[in-house]
C-alpha cells in the first residue's frame, strides 16, 4: 500500500510557495489517477488523518479491516505504514496514533523468541526475496504497559520497487488461557494423584506401624531405609538412630545349623525370597528366636532396589514347643515303661493306632501285628458283635470298665484282665485309650480255698506280672 502526504501548513502569499504547493497537488492527483497510492495522510487540528481511495480493491480492504487478526505493513525502518483496526485495538491505542509509529518498541521479545531482536528480523525479511516468510510467538506491549501474547506471521514483499514487510498478528490470549487451563488441570490431576499416593503411603505406614511383626527395608548397600515400630521394639533402637545404618550394626545373627546361612543365600539368589528360622542377638545381649521372611524389594522401573525383611518373634513359641517336647518325651516314657497294657484306638474305626510294649509281651504280638487290628481280633472280646457293643457303650458313656474280662493270647493261653477304657481329645481328633491289667494272679488267689494262718501257699504270681 502506498501512502502519500500532501503538503500542509498555513496559506502563503509567496509565489514560489504557491507554485510548490500546486506542484505537490498535481503530483498527488497524478498518483491517484495512476493508481499509485491507496491512501494519503493529512495533518489536521486533531492530528494526522488517513484518507483511503475507493477502487476495485475496496472489498479486499474491507476484508482486511474486519478480519479477526491484526494486519500491518512496515517500512524498512520498522515504521508502521498501515494497520487495520484490529491491530490498533490489540495495542490499546487509537488507529491514527499507531500508523506512522515505530513498531519495535511495541514488541516484547527476547533472543529466544526473535534472535537478534526486531532489527535482525526486519533485516532478514528485507534481505530475502519477496515472499520470504517467518512465524514466531512473542508479546505486544500495550498502551497501558501490559503485554498481549501474539503470534506474528511476517512476510517480505515489494511494492512499487520498495521493499517492505507485511505482518499478520494473531491474539494468543484464548489459546494461552486454554493451555494454562490444561496445565492447571494436569497439575490438579498430578496433585490429586500425589495426594492419593500420599494417603495410601500414610495408610500403609499406619498399618505397618501397628503390625506386631518387625518390618525392615534395606537398600542395595544393606543400609536400613525403613523400620516399623515393632522393629524398634524388637531391636531396642529408635528409627532415627537406625536409618542409614547396616542391619548387622544393630543385631547379629546366629543360625540354627552351620549350613543354614549358605542354604538361605542360595535360595534367595535363585528365587528372590527366603523363609526360615534363626536367632537374633541384640546389642544388649538378648537372644530372640525369629521366623524370618526375606524378599527382593523392586523399584518402579522393575529393578531391584533392596530387600524387605520381616521378623516374627517366636521365642515364646519355641519355649512352649520345647516344653511340649519334654512333656511328650516324659509321657512317652511312661507309656512305654508302664506295666499295664495300653492300646490307643481310632474312634471312628475302633482300630488300634498305637500300643505300648507291655501289651505286646502280654498277648504275644509284635507292635506291627497289633497295628490296625480291632479288640476282638486280639482275643479281648468273644467276637466282633461283642466288640461293637462295647464300642457303642463307650461312645455313649465315654467310659467303660470291666473288672474281670477273659482274654486269649496269641498262643491260646487264657488270662483274666481288668479293662478300663475312655475317650479323650488329642489335637483335633478324639481317640480311645484302653488300659489292660493282668489280674490272673488275683483271680487265682480269690478262688483258692482257705488255708491256715502261716500255711505256705502253693500259688505263684503269674509270670506276666
Amino acid at each position: 500500500m502506498a501512502v502519500a502526504s500532501p503538503g500542509t501548513g498555513p496559506p502563503s502569499t509567496d509565489a514560489s510557495d504557491l507554485h510548490t504547493t500546486l506542484e505537490e497537488a498535481e503530483q498527488l492527483i497524478r498518483a491517484i489517477r495512476g493508481c499509485e497510492v491507496d491512501a494519503f495522510v493529512v495533518d489536521s487540528p486533531h492530528g494526522k488523518r488517513v484518507y483511503t481511495l475507493s477502487s476495485a480493491d475496496e472489498p479486499y480492504r474491507l476484508l482486511i479491516e474486519r478480519m479477526g487478526e491484526g494486519a500491518l505493513t512496515l517500512s524498512p525502518a520498522g515504521v508502521i505504514l498501515y494497520c487495520n483496526g484490529r491491530f490498533a485495538r490489540m495495542l490499546g491505542s487509537p488507529l491514527q496514533t499507531v500508523i506512522g509509529a515505530d513498531l519495535r518498541p511495541r514488541l516484547a521479545a527476547n533472543d529466544a523468541e526473535i534472535p537478534g531482536g526486531t532489527d535482525a528480523l526486519l533485516a532478514r525479511l528485507l534481505a530475502g526475496s519477496p515472499g520470504t516468510d517467518l512465524k514466531l510467538e512473542c508479546a505486544l506491549v500495550r498502551a497501558d504497559g501490559s503485554q498481549l501474547p501474539v503470534q506474528i506471521a511476517a512476510s517480505g514483499l515489494e511494492l512499487n520497487a520498495v521493499r517492505s514487510v507485511c505482518m499478520v498478528v494473531t491474539d494468543l490470549t484464548t489459546r494461552h488461557l486454554y493451555e494454562q487451563s490444561r496445565r492447571d488441570e494436569q497439575l490438579r490431576g498430578h496433585l490429586d494423584e500425589r495426594s492419593r499416593t500420599q494417603g495410601q503411603l500414610d495408610l500403609q505406614s499406619v498399618i505397618l506401624g501397628q503390625v506386631s511383626d518387625a518390618v525392615v527395608a534395606v537398600d542395595a548397600q544393606q543400609r536400613i531405609s525403613y523400620l516399623n515400630h515393632a522393629a524398634e521394639q524388637h531391636y531396642g533402637v529408635s528409627s532415627q538412630g537406625a536409618l542409614g545404618r547396616r542391619l548387622d550394626e544393630i543385631c547379629t545373627r546366629r543360625w540354627l545349623a552351620p549350613a543354614d546361612e549358605a542354604l538361605a543365600d542360595a535360595a534367595f539368589l535363585n528365587r528372590g525370597d527366603w523363609h526360615g528360622e534363626l536367632v537374633h542377638v541384640t546389642r544388649d545381649g538378648r537372644e530372640i528366636a525369629v521366623e524370618s521372611v526375606k524378599a527382593t524389594l523392586w523399584g518402579k522401573g522393575g529393578n531391584p532396589i533392596g530387600m524387605l525383611l520381616t521378623f516374627r518373634d517366636i521365642t515364646a513359641r519355641k519355649v512352649t514347643e520345647e516344653a511340649l517336647r519334654e512333656s511328650e518325651v516324659r509321657y512317652r516314657r511312661l507309656f512305654e515303661t508302664a506295666k499295664d497294657g495300653i492300646v490307643i484306638l481310632d474312634t471312628d474305626t475302633a482300630a488300634i493306632i498305637d500300643a505300648n510294649p507291655f501289651i505286646g509281651e502280654l498277648l504275644g504280638y509284635s507292635h506291627a501285628e497289633l497295628m490296625g487290628k480291632q479288640l476282638w481280633q486280639i482275643g479281648l472280646f468273644k467276637d466282633i458283635e461283642a466288640s461293637k457293643d462295647a464300642m457303642r457303650e463307650l461312645q455313649e458313656r465315654r467310659y467303660i470298665r470291666y473288672e474281670d474280662l477273659p482274654l486269649e493270647t496269641k498262643a491260646g493261653r487264657r488270662i483274666n484282665v481288668e479293662f478300663v477304657s475312655n475317650v479323650y481329645i488329642t489335637g483335633r481328633r478324639s481317640v480311645i485309650q484302653c488300659n489292660i491289667r493282668d489280674i490272673s494272679w488275683s483271680s487265682v488267689w480269690r478262688s483258692a480255698p482257705p488255708r491256715p494262718v502261716g500255711a505256705r501257699s502253693n500259688c505263684r504270681p503269674s509270670p506276666s506280672r
